[in-house]
């Protein structure tokens, strides 16, 4: 059925590039590709230990992606935007050691009205090609929390502060992760994901975001 209903809408609106309207593209390898690598202001880890991020919010064709990608649906976008995180990944020598991928959750309101968790669609990208495991449900949203991009640095630690926990505290004993989100702006949300993780005995904690903001 969904199939079905693609094709159509894809003739109603043929597919165009979002970075140069080229026909039959969400985003085309030659935009992709021109997609520059973070070189802003390091992050320096808190609960996580290490923190990859894969462009800048600044960067237009991304602030755009992300923002198609959330607010107007468009799920398949996930593919391009797993393509920056996996060549992010790929380029770091020293790799996290036979981690276990996580997602940041959405709660069932916010579920409910985007019919799908970007986060999780691009955990399940990453982790399939490089074969970790990955557990989209063993971070849960104990609460509903307003939506970060309204608030500002405070509000945001506040918003989410204990609104995570884990579904099985086992898996967290000695497991490394990587836990997966698309904008990283003050780091509320990674920070506190990794922190009911390492509260459950879980050893290193990367973070993998899409941009900076």
């Amino acid at each position: 059925m969904k199939k079905i209903i693609n094709y159509f809408l894809n003739v109603i609106f043929p597919r165009e590039c979002l970075g140069c309207a080229k026909n039959d593209y969400l985003v085309c390898d030659e935009c992709l590709s021109k997609i520059e690598d973070y070189s802003g202001e390091k992050v320096i880890p808190d609960i996580v230990d290490k923190v990859l991020i894969c462009s800048s919010y600044k960067n237009s064709l991304i602030k755009k992606i992300v923002h198609f990608y959330k607010y107007k649906y468009i799920s398949d976008l996930c593919f391009p935007l797993s393509k920056l995180m996996i060549k992010k990944y790929e380029s770091e020598k020293d790799k996290i050691l036979d981690p276990i991928v996580v997602c940041a959750p959405l709660s069932k309101k916010r579920f409910n009205l985007r019919c799908y968790n970007q986060a999780e669609l691009l955990a399940k990208e990453f982790s399939g090609n490089f074969n970790y495991k990955f557990l989209p449900d063993l971070i849960i949203k104990t609460r509903h929390t307003k939506q970060q991009a309204k608030l500002n640095r405070e509000e945001r630690l506040i918003n989410l502060k204990d609104s995570f926990a884990v579904s099985d505290c086992e898996i967290c004993k000695n497991n490394n992760f990587i836990i997966i989100d698309d904008i990283y702006t003050t780091g509320a949300t990674v920070n506190e994901i990794a922190k009911v993780l390492k509260d459950n005995g879980a050893k290193e904690i990367w973070a993998l975001v899409i941009a900076k903001d």
